[in-house]
């Protein structure tokens, strides 16, 4: 999961550094060149590029999904100390804490997918 993570960005760091060698007429048709010009005007799209409307949407949704998670993770734990004694306020903690990371990794998981996915457009 995590080098479907960082594969984009590593991808990204090259494209980079690679951009002020572009700007030389000689290389500016080059694969390499061709593939940075098509990196910056990807990144420059209002729709899907890093600072595009669905990035931004997605981490919204992810970020407020995954604070109402961790609060909700808080509760259950709170929840599972003070009612030690009644084992059902037990098993209702254990299930919030279950069903809020579960949540978390629902929220987090298509915030990721939809990044990685734009990244490639």
């Amino acid at each position: 999961m995590a080098m479907l993570v960082a594969m984009p960005l590593v991808a990204s760091a090259a494209n980079e550094k690679l951009a002020p060698e572009c700007s030389d007429p000689a290389l500016a048709t080059t694969s390499v060149c061709k593939d940075v010009q098509q990196t910056q005007t990807a990144s420059d799209n209002q729709l899907y590029g890093p600072n595009g409307v669905l990035t931004r949407a997605a981490g919204i949704i992810a970020w407020v999904g995954g604070v109402a998670s961790v609060m909700m993770i808080i509760l259950g734990g709170f929840t599972f100390i003070t009612g030690s004694s009644d084992p059902n306020t037990l098993s209702a903690a254990k299930k919030t804490v279950l069903y809020a990371v579960v949540g978390l990794v629902v929220m987090v998981l298509p915030s990721t997918i939809i990044r990685f996915v734009l990244s490639k457009l």
